[in-house]
């Protein structure tokens, strides 16, 4: 089965958890066969200002080059940053055939600019300050 029939059903998912979750979470599918233009569904594409055929990010080049997929099925609530320098809170989850080879990356970005914006404004309400 190649690449493209496996990842088919995840390009439906991908709009289901783009949809459900909301504007504050970019969800990605990756075709790991297509490196340089691998995004072949993306939702919320605002949050990393990535469109349909963007390559792999750095780090899930680095996922590939360490083979992490063979370990583990998902890694999860990690920090990241877009191209544009922005802070997002990071899940990624492998798509493997029966083989254990990866075939794709769905991943999910949560835009966190906004809840920390949130703290700084409970935090002038508190009262609490760094300084001293």
């Amino acid at each position: 089965m190649s690449n493209r029939e496996i990842l088919k059903p995840y390009i439906i998912l991908t709009k289901f958890l783009g949809n459900f979750l909301g504007q504050n979470y970019e969800v990605v599918l990756h075709d790991v066969a297509a490196p340089e233009k691998s995004v072949i569904a993306i939702e919320n594409a605002h949050i990393s200002g990535r469109t349909l055929g963007s390559p792999l990010t750095d780090l899930s080049l680095k996922i590939l080059q360490d083979k992490l997929y063979l370990k583990q099925d998902y890694i999860s609530n990690y920090i990241s940053m877009t191209s544009s320098g922005k802070q997002v809170k990071s899940a990624t989850y492998f798509i493997k055939d029966e083989d254990n080879n990866l075939m794709g990356l769905l991943c999910i970005n949560m835009d966190t600019n906004r809840f920390l914006d949130i703290q700084k404004i409970v935090d002038s309400f508190m009262g609490t300050s760094d300084d001293y």
